[in-house]
Formats: C-alpha cells, sequence, structure tokens
C-alpha cells in the first residue's frame, strides 16, 4: 500500500511559521492571495498520483480534488462514521478500487461530471444515495454494495456482473487484521434518466424495492411490468418478479439476466420474440412457459437452473451452451430436424469424459463428436447423460479450465488447444414409403461446447 504523502503550503515565511504550529494534516487554502488553513479540516493526503483528499469535520465531508485515477487498492482512512458525504471533484476520471470502502454511513455521494470509471468496492459499503453521472461508461463489480438509492444519469451500458452489489465479497482489513465479507446488497431504490441494457448484470443477485423512470428519461417505458426501450423491441428489465407476466408484442430481444430470480406462474412470450439473452433467465422460476413461433435464438445459460421438466418449441430455433439442463426435455412441434440438443457438462477427469444435455423428445439416440484441430473422434449414445473412456488425444497433459459464467464474461473467452464436444440427436425412419429398411434421421447439432478438466 502508498504511504499518505503530507502536504505543507506557504506562501511566504511568516505563513511557514504559523503553519508549524499547526497539525500536519491540516492542508492550507489560498483564500484573496494569502494562505490560510482550516482548523475543520483533520485529515488530509494523497490518494492518487495527482489526486488529493482532505476531510473536513464540521461538514463531515470527505472532497476528493485533482486530475486522473486514484489509486487502486488504497483505502482512505476516515474513522468509519465521521463522514457522512463524499465529493469527487472535476477532473477526477477513474475511481479506483476499494477507495472508500472504510466508509458505511455515508448518506451522500457527489460524483463530478469528468468520471468515466468506477472500479471494484469502491463504494462497497457506502449506504446513502449515490448519483452516477453521465459521463461513467464503466462500473466493476461491487462498486456499490450497500447503497440504499442509486440515480443513473446517464446509460446502464459497461455495468459488469454485480455492479451495484450482491457479489461475495472478501477484504483483509488492516485496521483488525481480520477478513470482512460483505453479502447480498437491499437497494431501496434505482432511478434511471437513461437506457437500461446491462441493469440485469448490475443488480444480479441484488434485492431492488422499486425501480423508476425520471420524468426526463426518454430511452425507457415500463408496459406489463417489463421495462423496456422506448420504441419497445427491447426488453432491459422483468419489474414484475411474481405472478403472471405476459412479454409485450412489440419486445423482439429479451436482454441478459433480464428475468433472473424471478417467481412466475405463468410467463407468456410477445408474438415477436425473436431472441433471448444470455442469462436471461438464470435461477428463474416458472411454473408455465408460452413460446411463440418466431424464437429463433436463445443464449448461453439462458434458461440454466430453472425449475422445469420441459420446452416445447414451433419452430427452428438454435440455442447455446446450456440454455437448458439435461433433465429438460426439449420439444420440437414442427419438425424433428429442426430439433437440438444443449450441451450442460463437459468434463475430463481420470482419462474419463463426463457428458450431459437436455433430451430431446422423439429421439432414439444421439451422436457425439469431439474434436481437437482435425482429429475428430464420433460415438452414437442412447443417454442424454454419461461417462465415457477419453480419446487419446486428451489424455496427454489436457488441463483445459473453461467456465461457462457470466462473471467478466469469460464464457466468451476461447482456450487455445482446447477440445471441443458438439451432439446431434436421430431418430429412424424409412427409406422409402415401400421399403421396410430404416435409416438415420438428424435434427440439429448443437453448440459446440469446450471440455473442461475437472
Amino acid at each position: 500500500m502508498r504511504k499518505v504523502k503530507k502536504v505543507v503550503l506557504g506562501m511566504t515565511v511568516m505563513s511557514m511559521m504559523m503553519s508549524m504550529a499547526m497539525p500536519m494534516s491540516m492542508p492550507a487554502t489560498a483564500i484573496g492571495g494569502l494562505t490560510t488553513v482550516s482548523a475543520d479540516v483533520v485529515a488530509q493526503g494523497r490518494c492518487g498520483d495527482k489526486v488529493d483528499y482532505q476531510y473536513d469535520s464540521t461538514t463531515q465531508t470527505l472532497t476528493i480534488t485533482g486530475s486522473g485515477a486514484t489509486w487502486d487498492n488504497y483505502k482512505i482512512s476516515v474513522n468509519n462514521g465521521d463522514v457522512k458525504k463524499i465529493v469527487v471533484g472535476k477532473g477526477i476520471t477513474t475511481i479506483g478500487s476499494s477507495l472508500f470502502s472504510k466508509m458505511s454511513y455515508v448518506d451522500d455521494v457527489q460524483i463530478a461530471n469528468t468520471v468515466t470509471t468506477i472500479k471494484q468496492d469502491a463504494f462497497a459499503y457506502v449506504n446513502g444515495t449515490i448519483t452516477i453521472p453521465t459521463s461513467v461508461k464503466k462500473v466493476e463489480t461491487n462498486a456499490f454494495n450497500g447503497a440504499r438509492k442509486i440515480v443513473v444519469s446517464g446509460d446502464v451500458k459497461g455495468y459488469e456482473v454485480g455492479a451495484f452489489g450482491g457479489q461475495a465479497n472478501y477484504n483483509y482489513d488492516d485496521d483488525y487484521d481480520d477478513w470482512s465479507y460483505a453479502d447480498e446488497g437491499n437497494i431501496s431504490e434505482i432511478c434511471l434518466y437513461g437506457s437500461a441494457e446491462n441493469l440485469g448484470k448490475a443488480i444480479y443477485k441484488t434485492s431492488v424495492d422499486s425501480i423508476t423512470i425520471a420524468k426526463e428519461n426518454k430511452k425507457c417505458r415500463i408496459e406489463n411490468g417489463c421495462l423496456t426501450s422506448v420504441d419497445g423491441k427491447q426488453l432491459y428489465y422483468c419489474i414484475n418478479s411474481k405472478g403472471k407476466v405476459t412479454i409485450p408484442n412489440s419486445v423482439e430481444t429479451i436482454s441478459p439476466v433480464a428475468f433472473s430470480s424471478v417467481y412466475l406462474d405463468k410467463l407468456t412470450f410477445g408474438k415477436n420474440v425473436k431472441s433471448v439473452g444470455d442469462f436471461a433467465f438464470v435461477n428463474a422460476t416458472i411454473k408455465k412457459l408460452v413460446l411463440n413461433k418466431k424464437l429463433s435464438k436463445i443464449g448461453v445459460k439462458a434458461f440454466y437452473d430453472v425449475s422445469m421438466k420441459k420446452v416445447e418449441f414451433a419452430g427452428k430455433v438454435k440455442m447455446d451452451v446450456a440454455a437448458f439442463e439435461h433433465h429438460v426435455k426439449v420439444v420440437n412441434k414442427k419438425k424433428f430436424k429442426y430439433a437440438q440438443t444443449t450441451l450442460d457438462t463437459a468434463l475430463y477427469a481420470k482419462r474419463k469424459v463426463t457428458i450431459k444435455f437436455a433430451k430431446v423428445s422423439g429421439a432414439k439416440g444421439y451422436e457425439v463428436v469431439m474434436k481437437k484441430g482435425k482429429k475428430t473422434y464420433k460415438f452414437t449414445t442412447k443417454k442424454n447423460s454419461f461417462t465415457t473412456a477419453a480419446p487419446k488425444f486428451l489424455k496427454s497433459g489436457y488441463d483445459v479450465d473453461k467456465k461457462y459464467n457470466m462473471d467478466n464474461d469469460e464464457y466468451l473467452q476461447k482456450v487455445s488447444g482446447a477440445v471441443s464436444v458438439k451432439v446431434r440427436p436421430y431418430q429412424f425412419v424409412k427409406k422409402s414409403k415401400k421399403s421396410k429398411k430404416t435409416k438415420k434421421a438428424y435434427g440439429m447439432w448443437s453448440k459446440e461446447m469446450t471440455i473442461s478438466h475437472k
């Protein structure tokens, strides 16, 4: 950790002598050409290469001034409970990780419109009202983990998973020589002035009592309990977390994590929904799901850990990795050639591979292909959950660890030297109307999944 640099300023010999009689922590300020020191400022120091802080005990205000970024993993040391207001001044561009993580009784946070990035744990325990300016383009995980009200002046875009708290957060506290833990957060209100593409990601695992749209907001609207873009084409977030929800007919795209952890008796897709984003319904409970005919794409783990046994499609739908789990039966009511499964497990351990994927209605078996470069290994199985001997190209020092979790978009990263697996269902059909002989008729290939080393 960087040491705090004390600041001693003086314009004349007399002022230097006066300042020597005062505590070193009290800063000098220029008033009318003279240099004076405020007796109310009891702490000050440096928290960035060109950034300083000072704490005024009378107003209980901590002010950050200067230009550029503050240091990462630097915790300003002011007694917990003393600070009631934080002001991040004009010129600051990045609020570094953990900067205000020792302060948990702050009522008000003001951030200048020059800040573009707020890093992890920056306001980890601040529990008052926080206004995020329009200039902010990136907010990292747990940047806020205790705020009671968050006002977003700009767009909720570029926000990481758990940006508003709720992610497991362990920090080592130097003062107490111990680890501290921040659990799931609870936000009374989020007020939006712009769009909300990443709102679901930002409040993942966080309890929010109310989401409101400012009168000046021209980018969002609420319909059928759903927060959507103003034209209605993109569904950002489901505000109604219980009961029955019908997605508006105007919606074409469902954003990632839009329905996370909801408990719905019935969910009905509007007639124009075409795509479902990654993790859109993760951890949700949906007793009855009614899809439409236009649905054509479902993202990574879109319905992962959702309590359902069967899903029915009315046409060709491409599903990404783990869109559904292996205990779910996929039914395609149109044609078997459109039938597709989705892998949720592919693990290598002790020279064996464990593979699990969703069942396909009407399938008599499945063709499985493992591939590494130009090397392939094919076999068939009647089971959708099994362990088999690994091919030779998997046995020598394979140590790939590929994760399909939403945190920091790890699931999008490609792994060099990885082995992939894909599956397609098949059934037997007659070669001709008059023939008794049969042949295999295949459904669609699943999206390839990287095999990980357990």
